[in-house]
């Protein structure tokens, strides 16, 4: 990624707001507004979360971190359904944040050994899928899942009978290397983001095309004839006897090296199908006619890098979108300056040694449990808004990349990191926590409330480790959003004027920056 350069502003941009106070005010009203239903509800937080974090401060040691959260729990009980409510919640809580600390530490080690994002991302998507006992790991993952099952679907109808019955035609592998290059181009194109689409048409038309590729409106931009002879020369007795102007030829991998023009995939946008040998295509038709066993389509036969980086680049704009989303931010800072009015309350030093500790940290688990028990008991009395009837463990998995994501806004501040970093380190910091299976399923979640609230609490905890910090997350979420909606535009290819009024109204601020 390039140094994200300053966005250029008009003076109709300008003229939105009167001064810096106007907008940090309007951006607070609205977001208490849409996130905790009143300003007054967002204070309510702020003092539960003081409250959490300073019992865990002076906690007996001698507890587990899910006894602690038990006993402090217990000081709540109108919102609890029973004693296992109590024990449930908090063992999710615990939970969740352990994974999300063990999966931050994974990838990390795992680019500290020179090795991908992506990488990383498949092999946890794929542990997750296996976990599941189907490939259902978040919304794009499903996606993925639901394509497998439609070729897999299809390629079952390709080899059957109008009355189920496996088709005993000699030359059925001609219909299953036409399903095939449909079946895993589209299977490629879903993984990739890509809006075309194979299909086999299946018609009698004399010379019509076997396979064709549509784009998200349906029109046809390319036309393949799929060729499978028993040897060269018998392709091209095939291909003689018939007219296939303006169709690219598609014939078996070990074939293409002899006859001109021809080629062993069908490709439109970057997107390829897997290429098949004759002997290939001929097992596969074996195997169904004689044993019934039917191609599955599964997560090895897609590109898992391709998943993995489409994923990651969505971790990467759900970071930028999390940095731009000010209000919250101000709201937090302005909760906290509220609740301790003139006075210079002690810093919390399990906050300071937080926010002090190397991005690559994972040593802080405790203090991040306390606030999510603060976020859930909030919750759960109404007062945040968005977050009502969310389960515990999901509320853990956003508090901690809110967390985590406002102390790289502290780095980034201290100099210890460029933007470009920060903004590297925070989509890190957002795809470890969709690595995993809980992590991954409650992406809607993430998506929905991370920003709003992860911001909000990130002004909260900053305040609480001292006045510095507190000044230095302020002063980098404007750095940040001086250059969140330039990444977002490298991102998002083609959506421009989107992202530029995406950085109107979440990002007003750089204004006066």
């Amino acid at each position: 990624m390039t140094e994200p350069q300053e966005n250029n502003t008009t003076p109709e941009d300008h003229a939105v707001f009167a001064s810096q106070e106007e907008a940090e005010n309007r951006l607070a009203a609205s977001d208490a507004e849409t996130t905790f239903g009143s300003e007054e509800n967002a204070t309510k937080t702020g003092q539960l979360i003081t409250r959490f974090v300073s019992s865990w401060q002076e906690r007996d040691r001698q507890k587990t971190d899910e006894q602690w959260l038990i006993e402090e729990f217990h000081q709540y009980p109108g919102i609890w359904k029973d004693e296992e409510d109590i024990s449930t919640t908090a063992r999710e809580i615990v939970r969740s944040i352990e994974e999300n600390t063990a999966d931050r530490a994974s990838l990390q080690a795992h680019l500290d050994a020179g090795k991908s994002q992506a990488s990383w991302l498949a092999n946890r998507i794929e542990a997750g899928a296996k976990a599941a006992g189907v490939a259902q790991v978040g919304i794009y993952a499903g996606q993925i899942d639901a394509a497998l099952k439609q070729s897999t679907d299809q390629f079952r109808r390709t080899v059957t009978t109008g009355s189920g019955q496996v088709s005993v035609a000699y030359n059925l592998d001609g219909f299953i290397a036409e399903q095939h290059h449909a079946n895993t181009f589209n299977i490629e194109a879903q993984a990739s983001g890509s809006s075309y689409r194979a299909e086999v048409l299946r018609s009698n038309t004399l010379n019509s095309p076997d396979v064709v590729i549509r784009d998200a409106n349906g029109t046809i931009v390319r036309r393949y004839q799929l060729k499978y002879g028993a040897d060269a020369q018998a392709t091209e007795n095939m291909l003689s006897r018939g007219n296939y102007e303006g169709q690219e030829v598609v014939v078996s991998s070990d074939q293409t090296g002899q006859i001109p023009g021809s080629r062993d995939v069908i490709e439109f946008d970057g997107v390829r199908s897997k290429p098949l040998t004759k002997a290939e295509v001929k097992e596969m038709q074996r195997q169904v006619q004689q044993q019934a066993e039917f191609k599955q389509y599964e997560w090895n036969e897609v590109n898992r890098i391709t998943i993995a980086k489409q994923i990651g680049k969505q971790a990467l704009i759900m970071a930028c979108v999390t940095a731009g989303l000010q209000g919250a931010r101000i709201l937090g800072r302005r909760v906290w300056n509220t609740l301790t009015g003139k006075e210079n309350p002690p810093a919390s030093e399990d906050l300071k040694e937080f926010f002090h500790s190397s991005i690559k940290s994972t040593a802080n688990a405790g203090v991040q449990i306390a606030v999510s028990g603060a976020v859930v008991v909030a919750a759960k009395n109404g007062f945040i808004k968005i977050l009502q009837n969310t389960p515990a463990g999901k509320i853990a998995n956003l508090v901690y990349v809110g967390m985590e994501n406002v102390k790289v806004l502290y780095k980034l501040a201290k100099g210890e990191l460029n933007a470009t970093e920060a903004m590297d380190t925070m989509g890190n910091v957002t795809c470890a926590a969709l690595g995993g299976l809980e992590g991954a399923v409650t992406g809607a979640t993430l998506g929905m409330a991370l920003g709003p609230v992860g911001s909000f609490v990130g002004a909260v905890v900053g305040g609480m480790a001292g006045s510095v910090v507190g000044e230095a997350v302020y002063a980098g979420a404007k750095i940040m959003a001086k250059t969140v909606v330039n990444v977002a535009e490298t991102l998002w290819e083609g959506a421009r004027e989107t992202v530029k009024e995406m950085g109107r109204v979440l990002n007003p601020l750089r204004w006066f920056a």
